[in-house]
C-alpha cells in the first residue's frame, strides 16, 4: 500500500522579532517594516495590538517596561519616543481612583491649578524656595489639579495642557534636557524643572491653562 506523503508542520508565520524597552520619559514604540501584512506589539509572549494592511511604519503608545516587536516580514528599524498622549485606559485601580475622585469633586465644586517646588533651601523668613545662582542647579516644579479645597482630580476630564512661562531661569523637561513650553496632565499632575541662571536675581514661574480660571504662579530666587 502507497504510504502518504509525510505531514509538513505549519511554518511560523512570525518573520522577524525585536525586544524593544520604554523608559519612564517615553511612551511610543515606532516600528519600521517591509515585506509584511502585520506588525505587532507583545509582551511577556502575548500580542497585545496587531496593525495590520501592510503599512511601513506602525506606531503603538504603551506604558514603560520590556515589550516584543513582531511582524510576519522584516524589521528595518524599531525606535522609542515620547508623544504628548490621549490618557492611557485606565488600570482597575485607577479607574476606582477615577471613580472616588469623582464623586469627592462632586461635593466640591470648581477647579483649581497649584504649583509645588521642591527647592533644596527656602528663606528662614518667608519661605521663599532659593537655589544657587550658579547656572546648573534645579528643581522639580509639580502642578497639580485639584479641587478648592485641596483635593487631587484624577480623572478623564482632567487631562489639561497646561502652558508654562517663566521670567528667569531655564524650563526643562523633568526627565531630559529638552526645553519645555508645556505639560500635560496625567492622574491630575504634571512636572518640570527650573533651572537657575548664573546670577541673583527673584524669578515667578507661570503655568496656565486654555480655561482662564485654571492658573497659578510661584516664585524661585536665585541666591
Amino acid at each position: 500500500m502507497e504510504q502518504p506523503p509525510p505531514t509538513r508542520p505549519p511554518e511560523s508565520t512570525v518573520g522577524a522579532t525585536l525586544p524593544v524597552e520604554l523608559d519612564a520619559a517615553e511612551n511610543t514604540v515606532v516600528a519600521r517594516a517591509e515585506g509584511h501584512d502585520w506588525i505587532a506589539l507583545a509582551r511577556d509572549g502575548e500580542e497585545l495590538v496587531r496593525q495590520s494592511g501592510g503599512p511601513p511604519s506602525a506606531e503603538f503608545t504603551a506604558r514603560p517596561g520590556s515589550y516584543e516587536i513582531r511582524t510576519d516580514g522584516r524589521l528595518r528599524g524599531v525606535e522609542t519616543v515620547h508623544r504628548d498622549p490621549f490618557p492611557f485606559p485606565l488600570t482597575p485601580v485607577e479607574a476606582a481612583a477615577d471613580l472616588l475622585s469623582g464623586l469627592i469633586a462632586a461635593t466640591d465644586t470648581g477647579a483649581v491649578l497649584r504649583l509645588e517646588v521642591d527647592a533644596p533651601a527656602r528663606h528662614p523668613a518667608d519661605g521663599m524656595p532659593q537655589l544657587p545662582a550658579d547656572g546648573n542647579t534645579s528643581c522639580t516644579v509639580t502642578v497639580r489639579k485639584t479641587t478648592p479645597a485641596g483635593t487631587l482630580l484624577k480623572g478623564r476630564p482632567h487631562t489639561d495642557e497646561v502652558f508654562l512661562r517663566a521670567t528667569g531661569g531655564t524650563l526643562l523637561r523633568r526627565d531630559t534636557d529638552a526645553r519645555v513650553a508645556s505639560v500635560r496632565l496625567k492622574s491630575g499632575r504634571a512636572a518640570f524643572r527650573l533651572v537657575a541662571e548664573a546670577a541673583p536675581r527673584l524669578v515667578t514661574v507661570y503655568a496656565f491653562t486654555a480655561d482662564p480660571q485654571l492658573s497659578a504662579e510661584t516664585q524661585v530666587e536665585f541666591v
